[in-house]
C-alpha cells in the first residue's frame, strides 16, 4: 500500500465524465459507474477503490482487483470477460489519462509564497526576480540573476553572477556555481552540484599542477539534473546541457562537455571530459563514456556500456568495451555457453589423441611389414 493516500473522493462515472472533458476517452464507460475511487495503485497491487491502467494486454491477462481500469479499445471486449467487475475506460493513451488522474486524485503541493525568507542571504547587487520565492539560509551571491516565479528552496548556494531563468526549481542544498547560467523551466534537484571545477590536472616534474577551468556552465530551458549530480564547468568554453535534457540522479558530466537537446542519462552514467552527443541520446544506467568520443542522434548506450570510440546516429551499443548491440549480445550468449564449450573441445581433444595414437600405430606396423628381405635376413 502506498504511504501517500489522496483525499480526494470520486466515481468511475465522474472519472469518466472528467476524462472524455479532457480527451482521453476513446469509449463509453463499461461497467458500474458507481464504483468509489479513492486513490491510484499498480495493476498487481490495486484495490477495489483504486484506479490503475493496462497499455499491453498478455495473453494470459491481469491479475488485478482494482475498481476501475483504464485500457486501449482494443483491449476493453477480453478485458470485460476476465474482470467483470471492474470498471473500464477505454483510453487514447491509457498511461497519459492514468497520469492526468492521478495528479487530479493526489493534488501537487502548494508552491511556496512568493517571498524572500528572512534567513536567506541576497547580496546588495543581486536581483530576484517578481513573485520568486527564496527559502530559509538560501545564499545569492553578488550580480547573480534570478528569474520570475523561480523558487529557491532552503539552502541553496547560488555564487557570483549566477543567471537563473523563469519558473526553474532549485531543490534544497542545490549548488550553481559562480558564472553559470540556467534557462527557464529548469529543475534541480537535492545536492546537485553545478559548476565545480573540471577534473584537469598537468604533471609537473614530481607533482600535478591544476589547470584552470575559467568558463562555466550553460544548461538550457527544460532541464532537469537529479539530485547528488554534477554538472563541471569548461576549461576554455562552457560545458553545455542541451534544451530539454534529463540527468538522473548521481550523473556525472565532466568539464567540457557538450550535451545536445532531448538527451536522457539513467542514474550513475559517467561522461569524461569533452564528450559530445547530438539529439535524442539515451544512456542506460552506470553506462560510461571515454573522453572526446561522440554520439550520435538518437544513438542508446545500454547499461554498463563502456563507450571507448564514436558510436554513429541511431545505434544501440552495449558491453565492455560496447559495441553494436546484435554483435555484443551474441558475444554475451557464447559467454554463457563457454563451461559446455570447453568441456566439448576436452572430449575432441581426448578423441583426437586416441585417433593420433592409433594412426601412429598403424604407420609404425605398416613400417614393419614393408622390410626389404635383406634387412630381414641381416
Amino acid at each position: 500500500m502506498s504511504t501517500v493516500r489522496s483525499s480526494t473522493r470520486t466515481s468511475s462515472g465522474q472519472l469518466a465524465h472528467w476524462l472524455a472533458e479532457a480527451d482521453h476517452l476513446a469509449g463509453s464507460l463499461h461497467g458500474r459507474d458507481d464504483v468509489l475511487i479513492t486513490d491510484v495503485a499498480p495493476l498487481e497491487r490495486a484495490g477495489p477503490n483504486d484506479v490503475t491502467y493496462l497499455e499491453t494486454l498478455a495473453n494470459s491477462g491481469p491479475e488485478t482487483a482494482a475498481g476501475c481500469l483504464l485500457t486501449t479499445p482494443e483491449a476493453l471486449e477480453t478485458l470485460a470477460e476476465r474482470l467483470p467487475e471492474t470498471a473500464l475506460l477505454p483510453c487514447r493513451d491509457p498511461q497519459a489519462a492514468f497520469i492526468a488522474v492521478m495528479l487530479r486524485l493526489r493534488p501537487a503541493r502548494s508552491r511556496p509564497q512568493s517571498r524572500i525568507s528572512l534567513d536567506a542571504y541576497v547580496a546588495p547587487t543581486a536581483r530576484v526576480g517578481q513573485q520568486a520565492h527564496v527559502g530559509a539560509n538560501a545564499f545569492i551571491g553578488e550580480e547573480a540573476r534570478i528569474g520570475d516565479r523561480t523558487i529557491i528552496h532552503p539552502g541553496v548556494y547560488v555564487g557570483q553572477g549566477v543567471r537563473i531563468g523563469e519558473d526553474c526549481v532549485l531543490h534544497p542544498g542545490a549548488v550553481v556555481l559562480h558564472d553559470c547560467r540556467l534557462g527557464d523551466r529548469v529543475v534541480l534537484h537535492p545536492n546537485a552540484v553545478i559548476g565545480a571545477d573540471g577534473f584537469g590536472y598537468r604533471l609537473e616534474a614530481d607533482h600535478y599542477e591544476r589547470i584552470p577551468h575559467t568558463a562555466g556552465v550553460l544548461i538550457e530551458d527544460d532541464c532537469e539534473i537529479g539530485a547528488c549530480a554534477t554538472v563541471d564547468r569548461g576549461m576554455i568554453e562552457d560545458t553545455v546541457i542541451g534544451q530539454g535534457t534529463k540527468l538522473d540522479n548521481l550523473v556525472m558530466v565532466a568539464h567540457n562537455c557538450r550535451l545536445g537537446p532531448h538527451n536522457a542519462a539513467a542514474a550513475l552514467v559517467g561522461l569524461a571530459g569533452s564528450v559530445t552527443t547530438e539529439a535524442y541520446v539515451r544512456f542506460g544506467g552506470h553506462a560510461g563514456i571515454g573522453g572526446h568520443c561522440t554520439i550520435g542522434q538518437g544513438a542508446s548506450i545500454g547499461a554498463k556500456a563502456a563507450v571507448a570510440s564514436d558510436v554513429p546516429a541511431g545505434e544501440t551499443y552495449h558491453g565492455m568495451p560496447a559495441g553494436p548491440a546484435r554483435e555484443t549480445l551474441r558475444q554475451m550468449k557464447l559467454v554463457g555457453r563457454l563451461p559446455e564449450m570447453r568441456s566439448q573441445l576436452r572430449d575432441l581433444q581426448k578423441q583426437v589423441e586416441r585417433l593420433t595414437a592409433a594412426l601412429d600405430c598403424a604407420a609404425s606396423h605398416d613400417a614393419t611389414t614393408h622390410e626389404p628381405p635383406a634387412s630381414r635376413a641381416a
